[in-house]
């Protein structure tokens, strides 16, 4: 089932492309020497060629100076063997040097960087240097449980690096940051105040109190094609903690990642990170941000991005924002959980983030299945929340403490709870809602929206229909706000908030004919507005969006509909018999017109015939009875077409002598119906071929 198509701009692909790849496709893109090293090397080792490779990195990366590179066979290589290293010495580190790029993934005959087989020839930086750890064929830890005794606290150091320096096609594995000081951090890499990029990198099995696999602070960072897999820390950030850092992200995966207190796959503090193409799935932590912790002043910025069965004991299965500046756009929260809190998928805390074409489904938690909002505002347009749930209360959205979210063009649908708010669950709170669509929704209480401890909700141009347990209840002192208007609710009383039917535009009491959730169009899934819903052209001009959920433009009719879905009352399409044509010949528009809203009686079909096409007529319409037919330009007048019926149109054209070879014409018919407010068109184009000459045949008796 389509929950959302992830549209990602190539902007920061092709930004990070040119800073990751740089000179990667031939050795005259650098005015240095390659080194080589191959660990199986058995020549001068002096690390001129393949065959006098280095057999370790560490004398490479002693050898090498600015603008040199480094290419580093497959194999296993220890950060403690080389000369001047100390057998086991836990301190040990590759130590990346500034304009030195450190490139693995070759067999050991390449004579480009293009030849490389990153799968085939997988090139191992392990921290395992007892060599006793339980690893993969590769000598992969792909567990931290298998590390066994003593090993290197940094697999792979960057800090005081220039931007020109980085690390491409290695797996890091088996670093495990348990020494002192600042050997606590970034048992796979640790880099302060530095600038590498990673490309092609792996971190696997790394271990620390603070980014099990990676950690940065002060530094400026590239990622591309990266992945954090089965890494764990202590406290926070299992695949990466940053600090104060600048990070851009491309096509980077965490997964499996597990942190002691926050952000299972990474811990954003204080940082400014932009992500793009990246997945978090099957992370954890035991306090908040299963996937992703966003906290203290971090400013981070997410587009198609996928978080996706991460787990949190506390807040924010999904993603954790606190204190932060968060935007979210064409990115999927699925499945994700808060077993000990809020916001199974995202959990806001003093925070105001802007979400953007965003699916939250099948998310868990105590309060906020879907989101939870914590003296928190977020802006939010064309969400979808879908089948989640809550333990308590707010199955789809919880707002508490202030919270004053605003939502636009957003549906909420077979979202659950086990006592409030299985749709919304508002405490002190006071969101504003337009064009939303509150539907199937089920809790105890308030199925749709629940309302206590003073809430004052503003509802504009919203339906709450098909709740379990009342579409819309208030209690302490609660009550919607007296703006509130133009809204549908198919229930009345107690279960409708206090409105009354033909109050400020409202309808209440009468049911809103929607079709089920689907794929109406757009990215993301929608109930459709069915013929005879009295949503129809009903919502306040005063507050409709520039277009629905799906980006259909509104108004479509005489009004902006009520909820997330603008009905297309009238539809027009037509074809041609024939469009490549000769000159002589004749040919036939089909034109089809199709209701989906309310009865018309006035509709006309209408377009005038382009130079070079003659009318032969009759025009035909069927069924017959359904309006007046004509000639070119007014073809069907006085239309009668009921909600759900659809009309045909056809009639035949000649192709006048004397057009240029290629010519095109474009008819261009339109519907429209003042009862209606709407008009709708449809084009379609003949492209003529004069050097065939269509004739009749002639038959003489």
């Amino acid at each position: 089932m389509k929950t959302l198509r992830i549209l990602i701009p190539a902007a920061i692909a092709l930004i990070l492309l040119a800073v990751l790849l740089r000179g990667l496709t031939a050795r005259a893109a650098h005015s240095g020497e390659i080194i080589y090293v191959n660990k199986a090397a058995v020549g001068n080792n002096d690390g001129s060629s393949w065959a006098d490779a280095f057999t370790s990195l560490q004398d490479a990366l002693a050898h090498a100076a600015p603008n040199d590179w480094i290419w580093v066979a497959a194999g296993v290589y220890y950060p403690d063997e080389g000369a001047g290293q100390i057998d086991d010495d836990p301190a040990a580190a590759f130590v990346l040097k500034s304009r030195v790029n450190v490139v693995g993934g070759f067999a050991g005959t390449e004579t480009t960087i293009n030849q490389r087989d990153l799968a085939a020839n997988v090139t191992v930086l392990s921290g395992d240097i007892e060599q006793n750890d339980t690893t993969d064929a590769n000598g992969v830890v792909t567990d931290t449980a298998n590390i066994t005794g003593s090993n290197a606290y940094h697999v792979v150091t960057g800090s005081n690096v220039e931007l020109n320096s980085g690390l491409d096609g290695f797996v890091i594995t088996a670093g495990q940051a348990n020494g002192p000081f600042l050997d606590t951090t970034g048992g796979g890499m640790y880099i302060e105040q530095g600038s590498p990029y990673l490309s092609n990198v792996v971190f696997s099995g790394n271990t620390a109190d603070q980014g099990g696999g990676m950690y940065n602070n002060a530094s400026q960072l590239a990622l591309f094609n990266v992945t954090f897999s089965g890494n764990t820390a202590v406290t926070d950030g299992g695949g990466m903690r940053s600090d104060g850092s600048n990070l851009e992200m491309f096509n980077v995966t965490f997964s499996g990642n597990s942190a002691g207190r926050n952000g299972g796959g990474m811990l954003n503090w204080s940082s400014q990170a932009t992500l793009e193409a990246v997945a978090f799935t099957a992370n954890s932590a035991s306090g908040s941000g299963g996937g992703l912790s966003n906290i203290n002043s971090g400013s981070l910025i997410l587009t198609g991005t996928l978080f996706s069965a991460n787990s949190a004991g506390l807040n924010g299965g999904g993603i954790a924002n606190d204190s932060s500046s968060l935007t979210i756009t064409n990115t999927r929260l699925t499945a994700n959980s808060a077993s000990g809190g809020g916001g199974g998928g995202l959990f806001n805390r003093l925070a105001n983030p802007i979400l953007t074409n965003v699916v939250i489904s099948a998310n868990t938690g105590l309060a906020g299945g879907g989101m939870h909002n914590l003296a928190s505002s977020p802006a939010l347009t064309n969400v979808v929340f879908l089948n989640n749930s809550a333990n308590i209360f707010g199955g789809g959205l919880s707002n508490e403490s202030g919270s004053a979210p605003a939502l636009t063009n957003v549906t909420l649908s077979a979202n659950s709870s086990t006592s409030y708010g299985g749709g919304i669950f508002n405490d002190d709170s006071a969101p504003a809602l337009t064009n939303v669509t509150i539907s199937g929704n089920t809790g105890s209480s308030g199925g749709g929206m629940y309302n206590r401890n003073v809430s004052s909700p503003v509802l504009t141009n919203t339906i709450i229909a098909n709740s379990a347990g009342g579409d819309c209840v208030n209690v302490d002192a609660s009550s919607l706000d007296a703006a509130s208007g133009s809204n549908l609710l198919e229930e009345s009383g107690g279960n409708a908030c206090g409105l009354t039917n033909g109050a400020n535009g409202n309808i209440v009491g009468q049911p809103a004919l929607l079709g089920p959730l689907q794929d109406n169009g757009g990215n993301s899934l929608t109930h459709a507005l069915l013929p005879g819903s009295p949503a129809v052209n009903a919502g306040s001009a005063n507050y409709c969006p520039a277009a629905d959920q799906r980006g259909v433009p509104r108004p479509q009719g005489a009004g902006c509909d009520i909820g997330a879905y603008e009905l297309i009352p009238l539809q027009i399409a037509q074809s041609v018999s024939h469009p490549a044509a000769s000159v002589g010949q004749t040919i036939t528009f089909t034109i089809v017109v199709s209701n989906a809203a309310l009865t018309v009686t006035d509709g006309l079909i209408s377009g005038a015939l382009p130079a070079g096409l003659n009318f032969l007529g009759p025009v035909t319409l069927e069924p017959a009875g359904a309006g007046v037919t004509g000639a070119p330009p007014n073809l069907v007048s006085d239309l009668t077409l009921g909600a759900g019926q659809q009309v045909t149109v056809t009639f035949p054209v000649t192709v006048s002598f004397g057009l240029a070879n290629g010519a095109q014409l474009t008819y261009t018919a339109a519907i429209s119906s003042a009862q209606a407010a709407f008009t709708d068109s449809s084009a379609v184009a003949i492209v003529v071929n004069s050097n065939t000459l269509y004739l009749p045949a002639v038959i003489r008796p």
